[in-house]
């Protein structure tokens, strides 16, 4: 009763998209499970038909999952209805287009698995790349103090050099002065004494002559 009414909807699901303008785009699913409701009823030639039907469909649809199975469906069927022949012609194309889609899921995981590395190795390298030039601004910018800090030091040792040479010729400045003050204070001491002398010369010379003249008298 219950595949029955399977049929019976799956029929009026395939009658409505016939009607439509869609029927090449009809899923062919829909075909092998009224091939698989017939297959329960044992109806094998019925079957056989929609999973025909569905087959054709998934050939002109181009999906390559629903034209694989199909020929595993309608080589079942063969074999139940005793064509071996047909059956196994069909069971020679479902293994021959199961090594493809294998083989192709096998390149698509290498394909992807290959993109995944590269992807993987330029993460990397971009990484590093972002590393190294990290690296090179850090040296850059300690590069930059060292040489700030070597330009203050000479900088500084240039200015204190400078005040050095400053205060040395303050103090030779100072040595000569001291030195040109003390001669003038010498030669000064030495005109003084000179006329001291020179007066108590002549202070005596007058002495004496007025002691002559008070002794002539």
């Amino acid at each position: 009763g219950d595949f029955v009414k399977a049929i019976n909807y799956l029929s009026k699901a395939v009658d409505e998209y016939r009607i439509s303008s869609e029927a090449v785009s009809f899923d062919p699913e829909v075909y092998y499970e009224l091939g698989d409701n017939y297959d329960s009823l044992k109806q094998y030639q019925k079957s056989l038909e929609f999973y025909l039907k569905g087959n054709a469909i998934a050939e002109q649809n181009e999906n390559r999952e629903n034209i694989k199975n199909g020929y595993l469906y309608i080589s079942s069927q063969y074999s139940n209805l005793h064509n071996y022949k047909e059956a196994y012609e069909y069971f020679k194309k479902f293994n021959a287009l199961d090594d493809t889609l294998r083989g192709k899921t096998v390149s698509e995981k290498i394909i992807k698995m290959q993109s995944e590395y590269e992807n993987e190795m330029k993460q990397k390298e971009i990484s590093m790349l972002t590393k190294n030039n990290e690296i090179k601004e850090i040296r850059l910018k300690k590069n930059r103090i060292q040489i700030f800090a070597l330009a203050t030091c000479i900088a500084f040792l240039c200015l204190l050099g400078f005040l050095l040479y400053q205060w040395n010729q303050s103090k030779n400045k100072q040595r000569i002065n001291a030195e040109i003050l003390k001669q003038q204070e010498l030669r000064l001491k030495a005109i003084i004494e000179t006329q001291e002398k020179e007066q108590n010369r002549i202070a005596k010379d007058l002495h004496d002559g007025v002691g002559q003249m008070l002794s002539g008298l």
